[in-house]
């Protein structure tokens, strides 16, 4: 697997005033397909990854070696 990061945004709110922007980061498989959503693996988790918790799909995706793989993803 070779993983790379895809990001978006997406606009939340009722009217002009009261538009929150959010970003999801999202890790995907190049070696997979090069397009989005078909290379999908899993969202990467907001909250800091945990040595020893496998609490997310990440973490079980990558794991014993997550929190390295996140950290070369965003290098």
């Amino acid at each position: 697997m070779k993983p790379g990061l895809y990001l978006f945004k997406k606009e939340n709110g009722r009217s002009e005033y009261s538009m929150k922007t959010e970003v999801q980061v999202v890790v995907v498989d190049l070696d997979k397909s090069k397009k989005y959503p078909q290379n999908f693996v899993c969202i990467l988790p907001q909250t800091a990854i945990s040595r020893g918790k496998t609490s997310n799909i990440f973490n079980k995706v990558f794991e014993p070696n997550s929190l390295e793989v996140a950290k070369k993803l965003f290098a």
